[in-house]
């Protein structure tokens, strides 16, 4: 089973960050998704999700909180694995798509985000969550 730490970059206006993944990927090519990756040997999900926006975007992740697990919906297409969802709530840098993990990344609001024909599920399942959080304030 593969860990996957993700996190859902909330910004101002209560705006999204998503990525398009590269038609390279294995798993969701050419589907809107959060940032994030596989850990690497010894590390924890926090640690995988920190420097995985750091890979991906350029940012330094300074605040986030857990919003557990969900495993691959999927795993017979995109392989077993375990996802740790988080919230991205502050970070360091102004996000740029700084790797070949994805071809485009822009910003959504929810509504916009849920309705993207290529979204992962994964994405779909931590933006509905997130929303409902938002809603019950």
């Amino acid at each position: 089973m593969n860990d996957v730490a993700q996190g859902l970059m909330i910004g101002e206006g209560q705006r999204l960050l998503l990525g398009l993944r590269a038609g390279h990927k294995r798993a969701y090519p050419h589907c809107w998704d959060m940032f994030g990756g596989h850990f690497e040997v010894g590390e924890t999900p926090e640690q995988a999700l920190v420097r995985e926006f750091q890979e991906e975007l350029g940012t330094t992740v300074t605040r986030f909180r857990a919003m557990g697990t969900m495993p691959e919906p999927n795993p017979q297409v995109n392989g077993p694995k375990i996802y740790h969802l988080f919230l991205i709530e502050a970070w360091d840098g102004e996000p740029a798509n700084v790797s070949d993990e994805h071809t485009d990344i822009d910003w959504f609001d929810a509504a916009q985000a849920l309705a993207l024909d290529r979204l992962t599920d994964p994405a779909r399942h931590q933006i509905e969550t997130w929303r409902g959080l938002s809603s019950s304030r």
